[in-house]
């Protein structure tokens, strides 16, 4: 079993925190809707075993994207505070998971009572907040072709495996500010090359680590 938050606790620690803290251990079977995108989020909710399809749409609902992420998993840690403290993706288990829950009352209490496990918050929140701060700043592709890549890789949390895009030809073009005939040339191509599959309304990139 792998826990993120609680990696580098003492033993005296973990059994101090079994002993007097409330956690929640759940089994899921596949198919199973464990965070909603818009719901509120209450609780800090870590996946330790099994994978989850997670979703994230558009604004307006014209898109969306589904990839497939592995235990371990600390879902939206950074949706527990602050000014938006909804999901902002759906998370449905691949298989049969298990997760681990804990109560936003006690991840207070928890994190005034362990450095460790503050540290172990913090740094996650903090990378993932670092990475999202340097991402405009990158340049900007203007051949078509990388700029599709480019559109896949910014919306995907990992840089890595199986995505699944729901989006119209027309919709991407809009975009990327281009023809949907230009759109149609890129994506065939990139097709053409063994780097995605597409099927209607749908572009799927089996292994996103190798658009280049």
């Amino acid at each position: 079993m792998s826990l993120p938050l609680f990696q580098g606790l003492s033993q005296s620690d973990l059994l101090r925190i079994a002993e007097t803290t409330p956690l929640s251990f759940a089994q899921h079977p596949q198919g199973e809707c464990i965070a909603k995108e818009s719901e509120a989020c209450r609780q800090l909710t870590v996946l330790f075993k099994g994978s989850v399809e997670v979703t994230a749409e558009a604004d307006d609902h014209g898109y969306s994207l589904t990839e497939t992420l592995k235990a371990p998993l600390v879902i939206e840690p950074e949706h527990l505070f602050g000014l938006h403290q909804h999901y902002r993706r759906t998370y449905t288990t691949a298989e049969a998971c298990n997760t681990l829950s804990v109560s936003k009352q006690h991840v207070i209490t928890l994190t005034q009572d362990f450095m460790v496990f503050r540290l172990n918050l913090l740094n996650i929140i903090c990378t993932q907040s670092q990475r999202l701060q340097l991402q405009p700043w990158h340049p900007q592709p203007t051949d078509l072709r990388q700029r599709i890549i480019h559109f896949f890789k910014d919306r995907s949390l990992r840089p890595a495996g199986e995505k699944v895009f729901k989006i119209k030809m027309v919709r991407l073009a809009t975009e990327l500010n281009a023809s949907r005939l230009d759109i149609s040339i890129a994506l065939n191509a990139l097709q053409t090359d063994g780097l995605i599959k597409l099927t209607r309304g749908y572009i799927t990139v089996p292994a996103l680590e190798r658009l280049t």
